[in-house]
């Protein structure tokens, strides 16, 4: 397949924000942080591709 780039390395990263202070709403439970989960895709030609997501703290690990 002619300009098909091979991944060589995928590269995770989590981080768990702690929120100056608790938030939330009647829809919503409170919050102390946010989790945020992000991955690295590097590619055969040096490239790099990065990609993220949030959780309002439940989830995050499982993303």
């Amino acid at each position: 397949m002619a300009g098909a780039r091979n991944i060589v390395e995928v590269l995770t990263e989590y981080y768990r924000v702690p929120l100056p202070e608790p938030i939330g709403d009647a829809k919503h439970r409170v919050h102390t942080h946010f989790e945020l989960p992000i991955v690295k895709i590097i590619l055969e030609d040096g490239s790099e591709e990065v990609g993220y997501t949030y959780t309002g703290g439940v989830g995050g690990l499982a993303i």
